[in-house]
């Protein structure tokens, strides 16, 4: 797997590994021993369960774990680190380090004290060179003077929360989510805060955006798997507030267990989020509660797909498809019965359309080699505009703020459009959708209705793809978001309306390719 290469954002700009020259490009070599206390500097595969580290060799960037274990003290220490090898040999290899993720010793529960590490860690932890800062002591300043510059620790967290570093983690993230990032360090309290990003996509933005960046288990991971791994993973990495996007609803079942190991979960429980993963239960829902929603038939094969388009084909003009379970407009369809013209085919147009014949076929043919067939949303395709409210929301789904925006193809207007943001609350309020959450309505006039109405899209329980667009309307969502999750005051949120944007695609450099 390759991965970026950039200097990290809470260490030096580059270092000479320890090893170099001196274990003759053999990292296993350089081992610092004690009698009574075994160190041993030890290597790890990329998805090792228990630790997220990265093995020493030839791709861009690699992590060295430098563990000690010892039956008194019991002490363990995780060095988190990458580096870039400047011609493919470890004695050459250039540090660049990310920080030091954690210390873990058997000092006695809510003691306060920074644990003392044994000489044989210590001195060769110290003897590393941080050229433009005053070094930290290990076991004194008098002992760090005396070994060199200091080793990166972690000090004991300040009483007063607003002076508080905030560890802030987003385990496989949307890309436009580089600029939530941006968000979270602009926050308006001036809070530091450290952001943490997994991914499975070396190439993925947020990585290069994030102050640590790791990779995740494969995609084919199972899901309690992925959620014990989690789990560990933030206890590891001092996590305080967690953005999950993947696995959403199984975390959120976890949620006791990492409220004990001191995270923050930012999502609302595993039900409501399983409730609105499935489109069509969330129609029920919404049905329930007397909201506007679309004319919609469940199908998985050609003969219901045939017969749900010819109902919906009564009611509108344009039949689209989409699956059941899909995220990012994954899956959707326009269904056409006749040949696109010549005008149709030169024309730049976002929709994707598709054949009824062929999608038809398409359904019958996974079906004859016993895939598993998804369910399908046949609907009417809505031509009115589209309206998408984000809001935070408190943990009984209250809101706190709300931003709507007007889509267009490539910008849209700020919008505090009272309709469709009547349908984002009364669904938050009714299932209790807490924290960032994102509804889309589009306004048509449907049968029997006398005006155009927002009828439901979809309601997404997580920060939808344009959440930092808000920023031009005076919020900050994603940093009151995890002021909530730390259960502190959000205070009073004012938006600003009718601020008239548009999008731009942004280049983000990945390093130098090995």
């Amino acid at each position: 797997m390759k991965w970026p290469c950039r200097p990290s954002r809470s260490g030096p700009a580059g270092m000479e590994h320890p090893a170099a020259g001196r274990c003759g490009g053999d990292i296993g070599a350089c081992r610092p021993l004690n009698p009574s206390c075994v160190t041993d500097l030890r290597i790890a595969t990329p998805y090792d369960t228990c630790r997220q580290l990265v093995r020493f060799g030839r791709d861009p960037i690699r992590g060295a774990v430098c563990s000690e274990a010892n039956s008194e003290c019991r002490s363990s220490i995780f060095l988190a680190s990458t580096f870039r090898s400047a011609n493919v040999t470890a004695a050459r290899a250039i540090m660049r380090w990310r920080s030091l993720v954690s210390v873990c010793c058997s000092q006695p529960a809510g003691s306060g004290r920074v644990p003392r590490l044994s000489r044989a860690v210590c001195r060769p932890l110290c003897s590393l060179r941080w050229p433009a800062r005053r070094p930290a002591s290990c076991h004194s300043r008098r002992r760090a003077r005396r070994l060199g510059a200091g080793w990166p620790r972690r000090t004991p967290k300040p009483a007063a929360a607003e002076e508080r570093l905030v560890r802030i983690w987003f385990n496989r993230t949307y890309a436009t989510n580089t600029h939530v990032i941006a968000m979270l360090r602009a926050n308006p309290d001036g809070r530091p805060v450290h952001v943490i990003g997994t991914h499975t996509d070396a190439d993925s933005p947020v990585l290069v955006a994030s102050d640590e960046a790791y990779p995740e288990p494969p995609e084919d991971c199972p899901v309690a798997d992925y959620v014990a791994w989690a789990l560990g993973f933030a206890r590891e990495h001092w996590v305080d507030v967690f953005f999950p996007r993947l696995a959403m609803s199984e975390l959120a079942d976890a949620r006791d267990d990492f409220t004990a190991a001191g995270v923050a979960l930012a999502c609302p429980s595993g039900d409501t989020v399983r409730l609105f993963e499935d489109k069509a239960a969330a129609y029920r829902a919404a049905a329930a509660l007397g909201l506007p929603v679309p004319p919609h038939h469940v199908v998985n094969d050609a003969a219901g797909l045939q017969a749900a388009y010819d109902q919906v084909r009564e009611v509108a003009e344009t039949v689209c498809m989409k699956p059941v379970r899909g995220t990012g407009g994954d899956g959707f369809r326009i269904l056409a019965t006749v040949a696109p013209s010549l005008a149709e085919v030169l024309r730049p147009s976002e929709e994707h359309v598709i054949s009824l014949e062929w999608a038809g076929a398409a359904l019958d043919g996974a079906r004859s080699t016993d895939r598993d067939i998804p369910r399908w949303l046949v609907m009417p395709y809505l031509p009115g505009p589209e309206i998408s409210v984000d809001v935070l929301a408190d943990r009984a789904g209250g809101t706190l703020a709300a931003v709507g925006r007007r889509k267009s193809r490539r910008g849209g207007v700020m919008v505090d459009d009272l309709p469709a943001r009547g349908v984002a609350e009364a669904l938050n309020v009714a299932h209790g959708v807490s924290y960032l959450s994102n509804t889309q309505v589009r306004y048509w006039q449907g049968p029997g209705d006398r005006e155009t109405r927002p009828y439901l899209l979809e309601l997404n329980t997580r920060m939808s793809g344009g959440l930092f667009q808000t920023v031009l309307a005076g919020v900050n969502l994603p940093w009151a978001a995890v002021r909530l999750a730390l259960g502190e005051e959000v205070g009073t949120l004012h938006p600003r309306y009718d601020v008239a944007f548009t999008t731009v695609s942004s280049l983000v450099g990945l390093g130098t390719s090995p």
